[in-house]
């Protein structure tokens, strides 16, 4: 039995894609990542949602927390990509079988 490292792809292919989406996720996927790994965030109406900030600062250019938005309001954001909620993005069969998540729980 082999013990080579997982390759395990941060926020997906983040230089390729956008970061914490189903496109950068299956870039890493396709070249070769044993899994991927994504943070969680809790959206207003308690929808986990993919993404790594408390707010939208940074990916989603707007000056907004993640918590005060609902997972429609969140969905309707460009970052360049579809960021999925947690349950889309588990309903996807290459990143079902291969994935860590890290749940971010902020006040």
């Amino acid at each position: 039995m082999s013990r080579s490292p997982l390759i395990i792809a941060h926020r997906g292919a983040s230089a390729h894609a956008p970061e914490n989406t189903l496109a950068a996720f299956l870039l890493a996927l396709e070249a070769g990542a044993d899994g991927v790994e994504f943070d969680v965030q809790l959206a207003k109406n308690g929808v986990p949602a993919v993404i790594h900030n408390a707010t939208l600062t940074r990916t989603g250019l707007r000056n907004e927390r993640v918590a005060d938005l609902t997972s429609l309001q969140l969905a309707k954001i460009d970052v360049g990509a579809v960021k999925p909620c947690l349950h889309s993005l588990m309903s996807s069969a290459p990143i079902r079988s291969r994935f860590t998540a890290r749940w971010l729980l902020m006040d």
